[in-house]
């Protein structure tokens, strides 16, 4: 039998000491018992100035009632908690600055009491991952503008406004005029780009709660929460505007049609249905 099966404590200390997640144990009062360095690193504490404290030290302070709550139910029903369960946690380092964090707890029974092992990692560059990573799902990529998976979030939350309060909202439908003439005898690269230019338009002259996305190739549509067809109409006029002074080549302009939830459609199919008549009679005008 050799060393460490005879005397594990070297083993286990050292094995607390390496991980690469910050790990403390914390009493069944929340005092902090034991930290290994990676909690020193990422929280900005020494050690020293750790053991013996609260936890509540390494938690944002307008959390930590909630937090207090949650310890006490807790002791109560310790139970094992993975990561990864949905929560946003929020961790607080020594100069006040958050983050976001992952947390396992694990229930450590003891004949002093109850003992609980946290491990805690940074989760904050993973978010941030995910975070552009539904982006891209939802984003047209000429453009910046959302896709048509965004319109159609867009228009269930809607959908649900309507049930919650009754609050309408306007489907603003644009086509942009002669683009395969454009492609045709300028090239692809200027048309494009003047796709670009009527996205630019759009973002500019929307309000932050609207949703603008480019759903086809030449098909661009913007959800107007609780507005009515003629906030619809005022922002076309806006765009089209905008888009006649950008001082660009070639000259620009989009033929265009709207809806009213639920008025016109129950459905965002429905929707763009209705306002495609209008379009299209403007389309055969230019």
């Amino acid at each position: 039998m050799n060393a460490q099966a005879k005397n594990p404590k070297p083993l286990y200390e050292s094995l607390f000491a390496c991980s690469p997640d910050a790990i403390v144990v914390v009493d069944g009062e929340g005092c902090v018992l034991e930290a290994n360095p990676q909690v020193e690193s990422l929280f900005g504490y020494s050690r020293s100035e750790l053991l013996g404290s609260s936890v509540d030290i390494l938690i944002p302070e307008r959390l930590r009632a909630a937090h207090a709550a949650h310890r006490k139910e807790y002791g109560e029903q310790p139970h094992m908690r993975p990561m990864g369960i949905g929560l946003q946690l929020f961790g607080r380092r020594k100069n006040g600055s958050e983050f976001l964090v992952d947390i396992v707890l694990s229930p450590v029974k003891t004949e002093g009491g109850l003992l609980v092992l946290g491990v805690i990692r940074d989760v904050t560059e993973q978010k941030r991952l995910e975070e552009e990573m539904r982006e891209l799902v939802l984003s047209d990529v000429l453009t910046g503008l959302g896709n048509y998976r965004r319109l159609q979030r867009a228009f269930d939350t809607e959908t649900k406004w309507f049930l919650r309060t009754g609050r309408r909202s306007t489907l603003l439908l644009m086509d942009l005029d002669g683009l395969k003439k454009i492609n045709d005898t300028q090239g692809h690269t200027v048309g494009s780009h003047a796709l670009c230019r009527l996205a630019n338009a759009i973002r500019f002259e929307s309000r932050a709660v609207d949703i603008a996305v480019r759903h086809g190739g030449d098909e661009f549509s913007v959800i107007l929460p609780g507005t009515t067809a003629e906030s619809a109409r005022n922002l076309a006029c806006r765009v089209a505007t905008r888009l006649g002074n950008d001082g660009e080549d070639p000259p620009l302009s989009f033929s265009y049609g709207l809806a009213v939830y639920p008025d016109d459609g129950a459905t965002l199919q429905q929707l763009l249905a209705f306002a495609d008549v209008p379009l299209y009679e403007m389309k055969k005008s230019h």
